[in-house]
């Protein structure tokens, strides 16, 4: 799946397509993920539900936000790549967040339960014909295709897991 033209998606998103590395999407699902992984795995949770500010999210919350990103975003690539053309709503990520308290989940089990979405998010990108890769829809008031939709997913994250580094695992350095 080549990287999605700017025209296929809203301006909001090109920092997320734009950081995905060139080569292979499935690659690059595997490897951020995997990044992820290996990154927070096996950290204290008194690290996990530490927020750098007030206001921000614990590395739980993030985690959590991006599951709940992940199946926005593959729901909305089912949708236009069946051919749906009902426009798609917007959600707002900090409702969400304020709607599940996961202060009482390990980060293990938050990990565990990406990674079950994240094999199912590949396996549905995998099933997209290149056709299908670049059918057009309306999600949150914008134009958005499907391959965008892959390349936002993966994006996303490597975005988020660059803030934990910077902003909450050097916080933590000596304890890790």
């Amino acid at each position: 799946m080549q990287r999605p033209t700017a025209v296929e998606y809203p301006e909001y998103y090109h920092r997320y397509a734009n950081i995905v590395p060139d080569g292979s999407l499935m690659n690059a699902f595997q490897t951020c993920h995997q990044n992820t992984q290996l990154a927070l795995r096996g950290i204290k949770n008194e690290i996990a539900d530490f927020a750098y500010a007030e206001g921000k999210w614990t590395i739980k919350q993030i985690i959590q936000h991006l599951i709940d990103s992940e199946r926005v975003f593959a729901y909305r690539a089912l949708r236009i790549g069946r051919g749906d053309s009902t426009p798609l709503a917007g959600f707002d990520e900090n409702k969400y967040a304020e709607a599940i308290d996961v202060h009482n989940l390990s980060l293990d089990e938050l990990l565990g339960e990406f990674h079950m979405i994240r094999l199912t998010t590949m396996q549905l990108f995998s099933r997209f014909t290149p056709q299908q890769c670049l059918q057009m829809g309306t999600a949150n008031g914008g134009e958005i295709s499907v391959r965008a939709l892959a390349f936002i997913i993966v994006g996303h994250e490597i975005h988020h897991l660059n803030i934990i580094k910077e902003r909450y695992l050097s916080e933590f350095q000596n304890e890790l």
